[in-house]
């Protein structure tokens, strides 16, 4: 509209005929103040967008990726419209604009010009915000009229383990990106399904923290063999015959015989260490016997 004065209104401002009025009046100038953006000529001669919406990209950047914000007329009246007649600068609506002004939903907001794409096809470049699972480098294509930093194909992405989290607790039966799947650590009795995520090789993966060892009294399946407290069974493999139980826990094993009960619930995994000795005396020595051997033996 142009400044100005008329008989019955007032042109380029907010009339307001009392106080609450004119304090609405201010709380919308500040909203569309904190919800107008510039559009980017920066690769253009023009300051001024085509009036067709199309030519315009609108989008934002969460952290969950970026978002296209359609033109309101393509949207029920929700999105973006220009902000004045000179197509200088896009305006949200007012749901748009809350996401915008909701602290840690919406990084940025970012305007393109559509008309000829001008970065060279084919060049590397960096995908802006690439969620997780999306590789962070790709190359320039041009679709419809836009710049888009197309992501390499994650087989083929030149960037070792891209997004993946390393030192997170996984369970080595998920897949990629293991911290999530059908299978839970939480109440997992083998030792060796307990993991943490690293990056080997340039490889993502779920490395169990533990090593097997000899079965104890403990609802557990310490030695990894998919069978709780099959003692005599456990104490017998080759593989641990350089382990031995003495003093106050010699008992734990049950004397290596199947009797042990455990009415009260399980232990608990424990005991990283460097080596499977040094493993197994770390876990004994911090191990509360929950469990119990039947017919008087352990202890």
């Amino acid at each position: 509209m142009s400044p100005g004065v008329g008989k019955n209104s007032c042109y380029g401002s907010y009339q307001a005929n009392n106080q609450t009025e004119f304090r609405n009046a201010l709380l919308s100038i500040a909203s569309e103040i904190a919800c107008t953006f510039p559009i980017d000529f920066s690769q253009f001669s023009s300051n001024s967008a085509p009036e067709n919406p199309a030519a315009v990209r609108v989008r934002m950047n969460t952290a969950s990726g970026q978002l296209n914000i359609p033109h309101m007329d393509a949207n029920g009246g929700q999105g973006w419209f220009f902000a004045s007649d000179n197509r200088e600068q896009v305006t949200l609506t007012q749901n748009y604009c809350d996401q915008v002004r909701t602290p840690g939903q919406v990084d940025s907001v970012e305007t393109q010009l559509a008309c000829d794409c001008q970065q060279p096809q084919g060049q590397e470049c960096e995908v802006p915000n690439a969620p997780f699972g999306v590789c962070p480098l790709g190359t320039w294509i041009c679709d419809e009229g836009y710049d888009v930093c197309q992501p390499y194909a994650a087989d083929n992405c030149p960037v070792p383990c891209f997004g993946f989290p390393e030192g997170e607790s996984c369970h080595v039966d998920n897949e990629f990106p293991f911290t999530e799947g059908p299978n839970t650590i939480d109440g997992e009795r083998n030792r060796c399904k307990i993991g943490v995520t690293v990056c080997n090789d340039d490889v993502p993966s779920c490395e169990p923290i533990y090593q097997p060892m000899p079965e104890l009294c403990d609802g557990l399946d310490n030695d990894c063999d998919g069978q709780i407290d099959n003692l005599s069974a456990s104490w017998s493999k080759p593989e641990f015959a350089s382990l031995s139980l003495s003093g106050s826990n010699s008992g734990a094993a049950c004397m290596e015989r199947d009797v042990c009960v455990c009415p009260s619930g399980t232990g608990e995994h424990s005991g990283a260490g460097a080596n499977q000795s040094t493993e197994f005396q770390s876990f004994v020595s911090g191990w509360d016997p929950i469990c119990t051997c039947s017919e008087g033996v352990g202890f």
